[in-house]
């Protein structure tokens, strides 16, 4: 077996874009090894920030350099080799100019390295929060050790798992529950977290920091009944992700894919867990914050 393992680093320059492998001793000392340079191949073309009126091409411009790098990385190998993507100065202007465009750039590029061999195989996972149309590409070991990911099973081994978003509102919420774990409560209407015992909420309540962030956003930080609420957050969550980012071109992406998330947690926690119902409900105040300096 090859003693080596291997690594892609894409540098994506505002002029042009190379590729560099790199590789480094499998068996580390104290973690640590000595990384040496052994392959790199100038992509044919501009930057891909070059491609905001076509971005697929972006994705097609690296294939060139991605076969060549397939040919120097021993095949055992070439699943688990990680590919990285460092874009600078061009993207960024492009980001601040037409952050659509910045975004579907990327989403190409990852597009085209998920193809590849250096990728490995690939699973989709549908993601209820995300909305209905969005993608993104992640590493299968950056979700073996969170809590809210279920295993996968033995059969499967991926490199890459890519989240498919659906924008379900109601399978959301099923899903939170199913994490902040009401299993215990059997229909008790004071039960709430792990199935401890939650008294009748009573007087005033204030909702701040990524409550406030995310009702903002969402139009509801003026108190509304429930079931407003609820129609509201259900609404968003049945848009695109093409129609958010076109209503919303100045939020970044990030945030953005996570507000029907955001959203349905909330509503999860302020339900489920502490017991708000229709007639507590208007008790609750979105505000920015709270400073500690008017009881000092």
């Amino acid at each position: 077996m090859n003693p080596f393992q291997y690594g892609l680093v894409f540098d994506a320059g505002s002029s042009h874009t190379s590729l560099f492998v790199y590789q480094w001793p499998g068996e580390k000392e104290n973690n640590t090894g000595m990384v040496s340079q052994m392959f790199s191949c100038n992509v044919k073309g501009p930057g891909i920030s070059s491609y905001a009126k076509n971005p697929s091409k972006a994705g097609a411009s690296l294939r060139d350099c991605l076969d060549a790098a397939m040919g120097v990385i021993p095949q055992p190998r070439q699943q688990e080799s990680p590919v990285y993507l460092g874009a600078t100065a061009g993207m960024r202007l492009l980001r601040m100019q037409n952050e659509l465009a910045a975004t579907q750039i990327l989403e190409a590029v990852s597009e085209t390295i998920q193809k590849y061999p250096s990728g490995g195989p690939s699973v989709e996972v549908a993601h209820p929060c995300y909305p209905k149309g969005y993608k993104e590409l992640v590493q299968a070991a950056s979700l073996s050790g969170n809590p809210c990911t279920k295993p996968l099973p033995s059969t499967a081994s991926p490199s890459n798992v890519t989240l498919v978003g659906k924008g379900n509102f109601s399978l959301c919420r099923e899903k939170f529950k199913a994490i902040l774990n009401f299993s215990g409560c059997q229909d008790s209407s004071s039960c709430g977290f792990e199935g401890v015992y939650q008294p009748r909420v009573n007087g005033k309540f204030l909702a701040f920091s990524a409550y406030y962030y995310t009702f903002r956003f969402l139009n509801l930080t003026v108190t509304s009944p429930l079931a407003t609420v609820e129609r509201a957050i259900q609404v968003f969550c049945a848009r695109t992700w093409e129609d958010l980012s076109t209503s919303y071109p100045r939020e970044k992406p990030f945030h953005l894919k996570n507000y029907c998330g955001s959203a349905n947690y909330i509503l999860t926690l302020l339900l489920d867990g502490y017991g708000f119902r229709n007639d507590t409900w208007q008790n609750i105040a979105f505000k920015m914050q709270v400073r500690w300096s008017r009881g000092h």
